[in-house]
């Protein structure tokens, strides 16, 4: 097991061991815990997570705080959970039942991945982790996790990780789709570049094609090959300007061209994780770009007045639910009225 990786593992169990959460984080499993078999339901059903693993408590909870643990609550698990995600391992982990041990074995079904059919709590626990490391290094998923490690534990929304499936299986040749998937991932990009300081403008949604001029700008940073990939990304995937790259996809002209799209994100995704050792310095030469800028009216650290309104050294902000006390941005005036919009953060 490759100690980059960090797994993702949904819990239903209505009365979570904090312990238990800490110790499987210290030893690379990340899990989120559930209180209710139908708030599992809802979880697997989001599109925006991968699982790698889902661990069931057999006398659990099925739609709520206020009712009565049961079994009834792992038998409605093991027939809609595993059904959402019938790819992802799933385990058991319990303390026992009213009904006794013998009951929940009698429900669990064999399968290959696993060679016990529960685990007690609290006493196997390291067992049970490791169980799900073993079953999970076999997964397709694991292996690109584990081949991109810096990329995903920057970002591991569920859509990307399927980019990069696709980008190493191919068969997307002619999915038209790639292009809009990809601008997802570039709106989320920007908005992280945002809030890390790194980006001297403000992304509002409609801007990537001036966000990627921007980072164009910062030569002392961002090296060439990832401005092109940026640029490469924006001038294909950005809302408006890919219905003729769509066309060529789909009537499969331009068989190559979703394959170096993700390409050229991965390469920006790649850098973009590995910021931090520079992020000081970026982030002076982004203030130097805002402070240089004629337009730039007021910049610093956002605070309240006294009725509660966010301002910027005694300037009223713009309503931005975005923002918050302690952030630092740029703003400048807003055409010729008197009030002020934000720029970016710094």
């Amino acid at each position: 097991m490759n100690d980059n990786v960090m797994l993702k593992v949904l819990w239903v169990d209505d009365i979570p061991q904090q312990m238990f959460i800490n110790n499987a984080y210290k030893d690379g499993v990340d899990i989120e815990n559930v209180i209710c078999v139908n708030d599992g339901i809802n979880m697997l059903q989001d599109q925006t997570k991968a699982w790698d693993a889902i661990i069931l408590d057999a006398n659990c909870k099925i739609a709520g705080e206020q009712e009565q643990a049961s079994i009834d609550a792992l038998k409605k698990a093991l027939f809609e959970l595993v059904n959402i995600r019938p790819d992802v391992p799933w385990f058991v982990y319990t303390a026992g039942d009213y009904e006794g041990l013998d009951k929940v074995e009698f429900l669990i079904s064999d399968r290959p991945y696993d060679k016990k059919r529960f685990y007690q709590k609290p006493s196997e626990y390291k067992e049970l982790l490791d169980s799900i490391k073993i079953a999970v290094k076999h997964q397709y998923l694991y292996k690109i996790k584990e081949k991109y490690s810096d990329i995903c534990k920057f970002y591991d929304d569920a859509d990307f990780l399927d980019l990069l499936v696709g980008y190493e299986e191919g068969g997307i040749e002619t999915d038209s789709n790639i292009p809009n998937r990809v601008r997802e991932v570039l709106d989320w990009l920007m908005g992280k570049l945002n809030k890390m300081g790194a980006l001297p403008v403000l992304f509002n949604g409609t801007n990537l094609n001036e966000c990627s001029v921007c980072l164009g700008m910062m030569t002392k940073f961002v090296p060439n090959h990832v401005q092109e990939s940026f640029r490469f990304c924006v001038n294909i995937a950005n809302e408006g300007s890919h219905m003729e790259s769509r066309k060529l996809i789909r009537e499969n002209k331009a068989p190559f061209l979703n394959k170096t799209l993700i390409g050229c994100l991965i390469d920006a995704m790649n850098w973009c994780s590995s910021l931090s050792d520079d992020m000081e310095l970026l982030k002076k030469e982004s203030l130097e770009r805002y402070t240089s800028n004629s337009n730039i009216r007021r910049y610093g650290e956002i605070t309240k007045s006294p009725s509660g309104t966010l301002q910027l050294k005694d300037t009223l902000i713009l309503n931005d639910k975005t923002l918050k006390v302690g952030d630092k941005v740029a703003c400048v005036k807003y055409k010729n009225q008197d009030r002020y919009i934000m720029l970016a953060y710094i």
